[in-house]
């Protein structure tokens, strides 16, 4: 309540001068000498985040004018991020470097856009660095090697996602002890896009967060995987026209097949697949007849080595027979089957 009595006050003193002006005769120039200042609109927008009502609501819409539209705030922060480590940031400015640096006659989109530069590139000219006092050892070295702030990067940055309102939810990477999060740039409505660069309306507000730690990565990584395949044949030996999901269901079930010779029964191995972190894929679907689709399980989620192993000792090439030959690798208590090719034959 306290800073919506704050700002309302501060709103009619604006109000009463901005209307004082606007009512000078006719004729003796002061309709051209009304003037608006920015913190008088950024005061009455933050007076609207704040719910004003009645006669304070009527006063800021006679000031605004009648627009012909009304719509609800939807009151975000456009910058929110965490620091960059020194690493990231020589990556961030090497990078962007060579694209300020590419003919821009080179790149498609610089025929309907005309942004120059390509890149905003760190510079003395105009860097605020607060405390710091300018012209000092400090302030050259961070006026020319910290990234501006205008492109959303890695670390979070100017993202200007309109829906980053209240009650939302943003996870950040953290490069640095302390993570040094920062936020700026409250922003009362805004488009998708800002399609007309600066069209935002800002405004002056206070955020309250929290923040928690998660440790370690928010999504797992590995590099070592066992990878299944599957074909558009099913159990039976009918050959379907790529389907995609006969082909899953063979990766799936090769994968079943050759885990249950680890310890573990088949019906476990069904349901470690439902939940471990394995990465399906359509990995073929336009050489017909057959679908190709890959299961990849990690290894590194058993306690176990489960990759194919060598046989041990030399051994020389060796016949086997098989006459199950035509089995499914997962049909161990089904009749075996063949196909019409061999039976005709055996007939």
């Amino acid at each position: 309540m306290e800073l919506a009595e704050a700002v309302r006050d501060e709103t009619a003193m604006a109000m009463r001068l901005l209307g004082h002006l606007a009512r000078a005769p006719r004729g003796g120039g002061g309709d051209k000498n009304l003037a608006v200042s920015p913190l008088s609109l950024h005061a009455a927008l933050a007076l609207l985040g704040a719910g004003a009502r009645g006669e304070t609501l009527d006063q800021i819409v006679a000031f605004l004018g009648p627009a012909g539209v009304r719509f609800p705030g939807l009151t975000h922060p456009g910058i929110v991020g965490t620091a960059p480590s020194a690493e990231l940031l020589n990556i961030w400015n090497e990078r962007e470097k060579i694209l300020a640096e590419t003919n821009h006659e080179s790149i498609k989109i610089c025929e309907v856009l005309h942004q120059r530069p390509l890149a905003n590139l760190p510079t003395p000219e105009n860097c605020l660095l607060g405390k710091i006092q300018e012209g000092t050892a400090d302030w050259q070295k961070i006026a020319n090697e910290a990234a501006r702030t205008i492109p959303g990067r890695e670390n979070g940055g100017n993202c200007d996602i309109k829906n980053l309102s209240r009650g939302s939810k943003v996870y950040l990477p953290v490069f640095v002890d302390g993570a040094n999060l920062s936020t700026v740039t409250c922003i009362f409505p805004r488009d998708d896009g800002e399609v007309s660069f600066c069209g935002a309306i800002e405004m002056s507000g206070f955020l309250e967060l929290k923040c928690e730690i998660i440790r370690g990565p928010v999504e797992p990584r590995f590099s070592d995987w066992l990878v299944f395949e599957g074909i558009s044949v099913d159990e039976s030996g009918k050959q379907h026209f790529l389907d995609a999901s006969v082909a899953y269901k063979r990766a799936v079930l090769n994968a079943i097949e050759y885990l249950s010779r680890f310890g573990y029964s088949k019906e476990q191995v069904y349901l470690l697949l439902s939940c471990c972190p394995c990465e399906g894929r359509i990995s073929g679907i336009v050489d017909s007849p057959n679908a190709v689709a890959t299961l990849a399980i990690p290894t590194a989620i058993f306690d176990q080595d489960v990759k194919p192993k060598r046989l041990s000792g030399k051994q020389g090439p060796k016949l086997r027979r098989l006459p199950d030959v035509l089995r499914c690798s997962s049909d161990g208590h089904l009749p075996v089957h063949r196909t019409q090719a061999v039976q005709r034959h055996l007939n």
